[in-house]
């Protein structure tokens, strides 16, 4: 038997092909992170090495100096491939409104995980599955993924706290407190005790690249952050209105998207002194929000207000970091 496929899903099939396109063609220069490829991937696998770069990338740049195409293009045609099809996969297996979402991830992640994260990207995708095995309490299965995710970023390694937010997040109030909670954290947090942390929790590849984004700290682009940020503030005040707005009803897959969301702020206000490791825990943690968005469309009475506040607010979060993006700062 055949099964009809949607015009939508037809639709947003061949919006992901043009996003693979866009990411994998865009000048080399265009973004500071595909000067730095350039420099690694150019070097061949004579600099392999597990410790400044997941096993996965090595291979993607294996890969790509067997490719017709120029090396830099079909390595970041690799990247653009695998993230955009992770993402959009989720989209069209778990959002209820899978356009909007694509929408969503095409406005909020598509500059992030595809120009500059690529690495990040990857992850973030297989993340959401994960997040979904989890949700459904099949735990072997979200190890399994997560670990999958981590094999493409260390960073995916974070995931494991979802394993025990469940426990602490129990009732909207401590919903609504979790990234109070990760501003108080951020309040005492030193670099001596993130170096702590590094030596003696994290495994030796992870705890390489914790130490490579504390030697960063020295470059004035990367210990700067304001938490009081634009961008920043407004996914904290939508996280909020949909910790009051969640009903109980709610399917288990949001409530863990949620909660992940809620984990991503709260660790990037903890680790705000590291800005480059606030931001790649919260471009993980919070991918989500993609689906998450598209789903409180259910929790209002009128849905096309909430749907149309979203689209401009994720519209305007575009603009900026695009701008951000042609400044080189990103």
């Amino acid at each position: 038997m055949i099964r009809r496929v949607s015009q939508v899903s037809v639709f947003i099939v061949l919006i992901a092909a043009v996003l693979v396109l866009i990411a994998g063609f865009r000048p080399i220069g265009l973004d500071r992170d595909s000067l730095n490829y350039a420099a690694v991937v150019g070097s061949g696998m004579g600099g392999a090495f597990f410790g400044s770069r997941e096993p996965t990338f090595w291979i993607i740049s294996l890969l790509s100096q067997s490719s017709p195409l120029p090396v830099l293009t079909s390595f970041f045609l690799l990247y653009a491939l695998i993230g955009v099809y992770f993402k959009t996969a989720a989209i069209l297996q778990l959002s209820y409104r899978p356009l909007l979402s694509m929408y969503l991830y095409v406005m909020l992640y598509f500059v992030a995980h595809e120009f500059t994260q690529i690495r990040t990207g990857v992850a973030a995708g297989i993340y959401l599955f994960a997040l979904h095995s989890l949700s459904k309490g099949a735990r072997g299965e979200f190890l399994f993924r997560l670990f999958a995710a981590v094999c493409f970023h260390y960073s995916a390694v974070i995931g494991l706290i979802m394993l025990f937010i469940p426990r602490v997040c129990d009732s909207r109030s401590r919903f609504f407190a979790l990234p109070l909670v990760g501003i108080a954290i951020g309040q005492i947090l030193t670099v001596d005790n993130v170096e702590a942390l590094g030596s003696y929790v994290l495994p030796g590849p992870i705890q390489g690249r914790l130490f490579l984004y504390l030697e960063l700290l020295s470059d004035d682009r990367f210990n700067q952050i304001n938490l009081l940020n634009p961008v920043t503030t407004s996914y904290l005040f939508f996280y909020w209105i949909m910790a009051i707005k969640m009903p109980v009803s709610a399917r288990p897959y949001d409530r863990y998207l949620l909660m992940s969301f809620g984990a991503g702020l709260a660790s990037f206000y903890a680790f705000s002194l590291v800005p480059v490791v606030a931001f790649r825990v919260m471009e993980l943690l919070g991918v989500g929000v993609v689906i998450l968005l598209a789903s409180a469309t259910n929790w209002f009475r009128d849905k096309q207000i909430w749907i149309f506040v979203v689209m401009l607010w994720a519209l305007a979060v575009f603009v900026v970091q695009s701008l951000i993006l042609s400044l080189g700062v990103l």
